[in-house]
């Protein structure tokens, strides 16, 4: 089979090309070349996704039975792949954001059929993702594209180029204080990186995933203040934690994490799909702080 991945050298990227090596799938990489692959074997394409001369002089006369686009963050991200693979691609997954829903949503947890974002007013972001996804519906409908669609809620894990988590180890290892917005009795949710990319593979040629969304993450719900907590004992170190107001009062020694709910209902890639976090939060965050010792302290 062979695959495009766009996005594959950082992150979500890297890990789920490692994974896809271990498979007899053919993977090519599309990216600007600022960055050299850290797997042999892989064709490489150079060109900038926004940039319709490099892509089409980048992808001319190539077809490939899945692309995975883990880089597309609006709606000409997509359209211009599209445009440049006309009737040359299979099957299309696309990496979002449980943040193309709506906040606060009708109820908890989120499911796949919340109510999503209408205005870049609302999230940016979300908004932008989910005008990504449109434009693959569209196509879909058009052009009998098989288009699958995941929608993580929090990633972390080994090569977080974000550094959210890094946030955590640096100040508790530094015994400075960890600032959240907020009470830190907000719930989230978070899911780590081997088992997002093993749900993408999943997706791989499976009609039962096509034209259909899904919300992966992990199992546990925790609050702000308990995720700290964790990490603390991971770490064998005390917290030192403290509190600010609300957004308007962040400062810059304050964590990134949100001050609000952020959890989704994970059960439909389950049940469709047979789909289940295989690595528990308080497992991935300890093999997270490993990578994070070794690697960036």
């Amino acid at each position: 089979m062979n695959i495009l991945v766009l996005g594959g050298t950082y992150f979500i990227g890297r890990v789920l090309v490692e994974l896809l090596m271990l498979n007899s799938y053919s993977i090519s990489l599309l990216n600007r070349g600022t960055k050299k692959t850290v797997n042999s074997g892989l064709l490489s394409i150079t060109a900038d996704r926004h940039v319709y001369s490099e892509l089409e002089k980048g992808l001319r006369g190539k077809s490939f039975d899945v692309v995975i686009d883990l880089s597309g963050y609006n709606r000409n991200d997509v359209s211009l792949i599209l445009d440049c693979l006309k009737g040359r691609i299979g099957q299309y997954i696309f990496c979002s954001s449980i943040a193309v829903c709506s906040e606060p949503p009708a109820y908890w947890p989120i499911t796949e059929g919340h109510e999503k974002c209408s205005s870049f007013g609302e999230s940016n972001y979300g908004y932008n993702k989910w005008l990504a996804e449109e434009c693959l519906s569209q196509q879909s409908q058009k052009n009998s594209l098989a288009v699958s669609i995941v929608r993580p809620v929090y990633v972390y894990g080994p090569y977080d180029y974000s550094k959210r988590l890094d946030y955590f180890f640096s100040r508790i290892l530094d015994g400075l204080p960890v600032v959240l917005t907020g009470n830190g009795e907000n719930i989230v949710q978070f899911g780590y990186v081997y088992d997002l990319c093993r749900a993408i593979i999943a997706l791989i040629g499976n009609q039962s995933a096509y034209g259909q969304a899904f919300n992966i993450s992990g199992r546990e719900l925790v609050t702000t203040k308990q995720f700290v907590n964790l990490i603390s004992q991971t770490l064998r170190r005390d917290v030192d934690l403290r509190f600010v107001a609300d957004e308007a009062t962040r400062t810059e020694e304050c964590s990134a994490l949100t001050s609000k709910h952020r959890f989704a209902n994970i059960s439909k890639a389950e049940l469709l799909l047979g789909i289940v976090p295989s690595v528990s939060l308080t497992e991935g965050i300890k093999t997270t702080a490993e990578w994070y010792i070794n690697h960036r302290r």
